[in-house]
């Protein structure tokens, strides 16, 4: 096969000066009404606040620039909340329950719609909220309804208002549509009034005078460690967004030194073995009830 050399070499050139051309009369211009061809930009520039579609894009602020109201609604549903309706169905209570965790830092949330686990990308404006990139996996339930309901809420480009309530020191969160009607309600306690430092003023009926006898609550790690007046314990902490107050302890562990009074040791931590809930005591003091509502121990700050 022949090839045209002289023919080929002058397409080259053709197709350079057409390439420079091109770059020249396009670059850092916005393209006006006097164009011919009618076409628009193609650069993304932060200064025009335009993506390449030629459409205004929303810049987000600078870390430590977001308005005093997103700042506060951050605030209100950072952490993890219990799903317990969607729209006008109350969620029945089982043993997975659906949940969401928003993770403020990072911007990110997953969860569980009691079948599936849910997580995605979202983004305080205000008191707006949006949801974007949510994926989920693709698991059978054949007895949990209200999954696609769930799913149809937390939904990739879905915006709700939030609005935010305290009853009965339970905290509610509802994502409400542009209606006002509530399209999710999410729950949890409040039981920040547990973490630090406490000593153990009283252990069943009987007052405590010991120092030694205390306990550090952990509730954002969700985590307990203490001294039992002889031997230092630690374990687990956890709480049931199903029950307000809901507190109880496990995982335990404790060292073995020889006590001169075991009793009280075995008390104390038959005590926590038997909380299931706690509530703000007077004067700042705190208060771990059985499941029947009997005092176990009082707590006061150290």
């Amino acid at each position: 096969m022949k090839i045209n050399f002289h023919y080929a070499a002058s397409a080259m050139i053709t197709l350079f000066a057409t390439a420079v051309i091109s770059s020249c009369g396009t670059t850092g211009k916005t393209a006006t009404g006097g164009n011919t061809g009618g076409s628009t930009t193609t650069h993304n520039s932060a200064a025009t606040g335009h993506n390449q579609t030629g459409k205004p894009v929303q810049n987000k602020p600078a870390k430590g620039t977001a308005s005093p109201s997103t700042d506060a609604t951050l605030e209100k549903i950072s952490g993890e909340w219990q799903i317990v309706k969607v729209g006008k169905k109350d969620i029945p209570v089982i043993d997975e329950m659906p949940y969401v965790n928003f993770e403020v830092s990072s911007g990110r949330f997953y969860g569980s719609n009691g079948c599936n686990i849910l997580n995605g990308s979202f983004n305080v404006d205000n008191t707006t909220i949006s949801f974007n990139g949510v994926i989920s996996t693709l698991k059978m339930c054949q007895d949990v309804e209200y999954q696609y309901d769930i799913n149809a809420v937390i939904g990739d480009g879905k915006s709700y208002q939030v609005e935010a309530t305290v009853e009965d020191g339970v905290n509610y969160i509802y994502l409400n549509d542009a209606r006002g009607h509530h399209a999710i309600t999410l729950r949890r306690s409040d039981m920040s009034f547990l973490n630090g430092q406490w000593k153990i003023t009283r252990l069943g009926d009987k007052d405590i005078d010991n120092e030694e006898m205390n306990i550090f609550i952990d509730m954002p790690e969700h985590k307990v460690h203490g001294n039992t007046g002889c031997n230092y314990f630690n374990g687990d902490l956890y709480t049931s967004p199903n029950e307000a107050f809901s507190l109880s302890f496990g995982q335990m562990g404790v060292t073995r030194m020889a006590c001169p009074d075991n009793n009280m040791e075995t008390a104390m931590l038959l005590a926590l073995e038997q909380t299931t809930n706690a509530r703000p005591g007077r004067n700042g003091s705190a208060v771990l009830y059985d499941r029947n509502g009997n005092t176990l121990i009082v707590l006061e700050r150290m």
